[in-house]
């Protein structure tokens, strides 16, 4: 069990708050959770030097602040990006690996690429397009083929550019459905180097708690997993798949139907562990059912376009190919992402009981955090004794309860009077009624 943290936040100075820290870390009977330590960390930070400023203020590190407002600039060279104190290599690897999104990568065009149905066709809308733009900006000299010089307005020559960018990026799209490749760990090679599945010789390392099958109670309820138990992970694999970083759950989502189909025959291949974890964390995810169809449609691979439409049918919506395409990647792999952090947070403080709280209504536990109970600074704790799922229930209850008020009220010409009115005449009436 964790040491309550008692920090004197009076003391205004970095150096008499280290010497509070180091006396709280001196005491050999006191342990302390990572997110206590991080706390103290960031409570060292936060004090003043002699001139008056901060690490913080001086924006020497960047601390997370409640809603993420503060941005920091872009270290402009590799020397830069080493020196940076919030330097990180799953950054790398998240660049890196993500080869649709490489503008300087050429794509090869040769006999193996052309074997692969629909390649040509899609070369041949490539080429037209391509040489439209170069006759509107004049970079070539109209000539006597069937194909005259377009007399685009600004903006319609806007929507050809990215009207050719997405057919370019098809490309890479048909390559991977012919040859599906993985991104190559950080460790194994320091390039964005790629290799063709094989199943026989793949040693996989899956951050961040490793495959769903082999350890079920790591991710279900790590509360009842011993704190010797530890994370074994693979000695220098080939590969390392952080599913906390969203550009590899969006190669792995768009790839899930292929990889199932080709190794339909071979129950225990790693890939089909990883994408069953990968779906775990899906569920964990607080998704919507616009989002969850969304994510469907991918692992099917549909094309953006078919998801938009069977979204705009299904939700009577009018979104574009492009907001879908927006929506996959800033929102929905984040947040599958955000539950695989959060699901190694809770392993990681599994045996600290000041770091979880038990539901009132539902009975769940959960790490006392922001993202699963809402604040109330009249708590002891800080946190709604609720959680925010049983809160949103409640309030969907309520909405339904004052829209049954409403209906009966003009049903029988009646005055309408909200739920919460309602349940207040009740008490005055009958003061005895604590429902």
């Amino acid at each position: 069990m964790s040491t309550p943290l008692k920090l004197d936040y009076s003391l205004p100075t970095a150096a008499e708050r280290t010497a509070l820290v180091s006396s709280l870390l001196s005491s050999p009977s006191s342990t302390y959770s990572p997110r206590q330590l991080e706390c103290m960390t960031d409570y060292i930070l936060f004090g003043k030097d002699p001139d008056g400023t901060s690490s913080s203020s001086r924006k020497e590190v960047s601390i997370r602040t409640r809603y993420s407002s503060y941005s920091r600039d872009k270290s402009q060279s590799l020397d830069a990006l080493y020196d940076s104190p919030d330097f990180s290599e799953r950054a790398i690897s998240s660049i890196t690996s993500n080869h649709y999104t490489s503008r300087n990568r050429t794509f090869e065009r040769n006999e193996r690429t052309a074997a692969i149905p629909g390649m040509k066709a899609l070369w041949d809308q490539i080429d037209v397009l391509s040489y439209k733009l170069d006759l509107y900006n004049g970079t070539v000299p109209p000539s006597s083929s069937s194909i005259p010089v377009p007399t685009w307005t600004p903006v319609q020559a806007y929507h050809a550019k990215h009207h050719l960018i997405e057919l370019r990026t098809q490309q890479y799209y048909l390559l991977d459905s012919a040859y599906p490749t993985l991104s190559s760990s950080p460790s194994a090679s320091h390039g964005a180097h790629h290799s063709e599945w094989d199943t026989n010789s793949l040693t996989i390392a899956l951050l961040p708690l490793g495959f769903f099958r082999s350890n079920p109670t790591f991710f279900t309820n790590p509360r009842e997993v011993p704190r010797s138990a530890h994370i074994s992970h693979v000695s220098s694999p080939t590969y390392t798949i952080d599913l906390c970083d969203p550009t590899q759950l969006c190669k792995l989502f768009e790839n899930e139907l292929l990889i199932r189909s080709q190794l339909s025959e071979e129950p225990d291949a790693q890939l089909l562990d990883i994408m069953d974890t990968v779906d775990f964390f899906a569920r964990k995810a607080s998704l919507d059912p616009k989002q969850l169809l969304i994510l469907e449609g991918k692992k099917r691979n549909w094309t953006t376009e078919e998801i938009a439409r069977t979204v705009n049918a299904r939700f009577s919506t009018s979104h574009a190919a492009k907001y879908i395409s927006t929506l996959w990647q800033q929102t929905i792999c984040p947040l599958i992402a955000q539950a695989a952090y959060e699901a190694e947070e809770e392993f990681d403080c599994r045996s600290t009981p000041s770091e979880w709280k038990q539901c009132s209504v539902c009975g769940k536990w959960f790490l006392a955090r922001d993202s699963h109970f809402a604040r109330r600074r009249s708590k002891k704790d800080g946190f709604s004794a609720s959680c925010k799922t049983c809160d949103k229930r409640k309030r969907e209850q309520a909405k339904a309860y004052d829209a049954f008020l409403l209906e009966f009220a003009r049903t029988h010409n009646l005055t309408p009077v909200a739920s919460k009115e309602v349940s207040q005449n009740a008490k005055t009436k009958n003061p005895t009624n604590r429902s």
